[in-house]
Formats: C-alpha cells, structure tokens, sequence
C-alpha cells in the first residue's frame, strides 16, 4: 500500500509550525493511516534542526511522528531548485504526493507551473491554503494556473478556519437543534454580528500582513465564511455540491459596498503603543 507524502512549502513559516504541524501530530496520533511530511522553506534547517525547532514551540510527546518528518532547503520561487526537489521526492520511493501551499499568494501562481515543469504534478494533489489572490482578478488568474497545472479533482483550497470545532458547530446548532431550527430566520433574529477576538499577535508574520492585511487575512475569507454558515438555507441532503451551492447563494444575494460608501461604513486601523496586561507593548509600525 502506498504511503501519503505530504510536501509542505513554507515549511518554516508561523502557519506550519503553529498550525499544520500539530494537526498533522494529531492525525498521526489518531490515524492508522501512514504519511510522512517534507517541509521546504528557505531557512536554513536540516532534518535534526527543524525537529528541535517544532519541539521548541510545541508538545510533541510521541516521537514517532517526528521521525517522520524532515526539511528541505530550497527557494519556491526559484525554477532550478526543483530539480533538488524532485532529486529529495526519488528518495521516498512508492510514494503519493500531496502538495501543500503554505506561502504567500504570490507564490500561488509560480509553484503549481513549476510542478508541471518538473513533471510532478502527474498523479498528485495540491492544496492551496487561503487566501486566494489579493482581488477578484488575482484569484481568477490563481484559478487559471492551478488548472493549467492540476486537473479539478487534484485540487483543494481549504480555509482552515473551517476546521475549528466551533464553526463546524454551527451547522449542528441550526439545522439538528429542535429549538433554534424553527426560528433561526428573519422573522425572529434582528440582525447578526460576527465578532472575532484575537488574543494573539501577528507574531513573525509582520511582512505578510504588511503585504496582505488583516481585510484578506481575515474578513474575506474567514468571516464571510462564518456569515454563510450563519445565513445559508439547509441543503436537500449535504453533498459537497449541494452544501457549496447552497452558500454560493448566499455569497450573491449580498449587497456590495460601493466605494463612496466606505468612509461612512468601515472603520479600520492598526495599533499604537500602549499596555497590554500590565506591560508596554509597542506599535504595529
């Protein structure tokens, strides 16, 4: 039976460390399914010292799963340095690909065709994680490229925020709740707001908000998220067709603000110095 190799790139990014490598324990853990994960970044860990910089930040109590984990160091956006890639992927042999995007967008359309050119898209999945483009005409083109590279069934754009066990309640908190599914419309609930507290920081992510922002980190992908759960009508049965169509519906009955509309309607800013529990914090900037 042939092992899953999940291969991240943006191996030594926060979202890896903090998210994706603790999922990943987890499902080991959990899981009789057998994967190893490659994690390529550009920083310069080798397999010994990225093991010690995830045990740094996080618990990992079996060590079986980190023996299953190693490091490549090369530069995504680099062409040639697939051929070190490709040369890494020979080494774990009778192996299915699973290719995770953890970087920033602007690696989204120059990672897939770098695959192709390698011929290692054939046979394999991508994942692309949120968020995808930095407007409508950036996520068509990312579109367009994940197609020209993948076929449609090898492709999948996850939000992780879905995975949260609290926004996968919702669903169960509407439609199998006998006292909340009866009422749950517009002749009872006066308006809805989404409010999402963070009480962490932006950590060593300052250059991707600097480049993202926290409207695409989070609003654009995240809340709206959470909005179409919150106002979507019951599929007929949930199928991943039914489900989607059901929130693409919701998604065109809104109502876009138009730019003059801005000012009076958006409030946005960035933090200055000040105390955060009892000690100085410094500025955004």
């Amino acid at each position: 039976m042939k092992e899953n190799l999940i291969i991240i790139f943006g191996g030594s990014g926060d979202l890896t460390s903090r998210k994706l490598m603790p999922a990943l324990y987890s499902l080991h853990e959990k899981s009789s399914s057998k994967f190893m994960v490659l994690a390529v970044g550009r920083t310069g860990f080798d397999n010994k010292t990225f093991r010690e910089h995830l045990l740094s930040l996080g618990e990992y109590p079996s060590g079986g799963f980190l023996e299953r984990v190693f490091y490549l160091q090369m530069d995504p956006s680099n062409g040639p340095d697939y051929h070190k890639l490709k040369e890494r992927l020979e080494q774990f042999q009778q192996k299915e690909y699973l290719f995770y995007l953890a970087t920033p967008p602007s690696l989204y359309e120059k990672i897939p065709l770098f695959l192709k050119e390698h011929k290692l898209n054939e046979g394999h999945k991508i994942i692309v994680e949120k968020p995808f483009g930095y407007d409508f005409e950036s996520g068509r083109n990312m579109n367009l490229v994940l197609k020209e590279s993948f076929k449609e069934r090898q492709i999948y754009r996850i939000d992780h925020y879905l995975g949260k066990e609290t926004v996968q309640n919702i669903l169960a908190l509407r439609f199998a709740n006998t006292i909340f599914e009866p009422i749950w419309n517009r002749n009872y609930i006066d308006r809805v707001e989404i409010t999402a507290v963070e009480n962490m920081g932006i950590g060593s992510r300052g250059g991707f908000y600097d480049g993202v922002g926290a409207l695409r980190d989070m609003v654009q992908n995240h809340l709206i998220q959470l909005l179409a759960l919150v106002a979507m009508e019951p599929p007929v049965v949930f199928g991943e067709r039914e489900f989607r169509d059901e929130v693409v519906k919701v998604y065109n009955s809104l109502k876009p603000l138009q730019k003059e509309e801005i000012p009076s309607r958006v409030v946005r800013g960035q933090y200055i110095e000040g105390e955060k529990k009892g000690v100085m914090a410094g500025a955004y900037r």
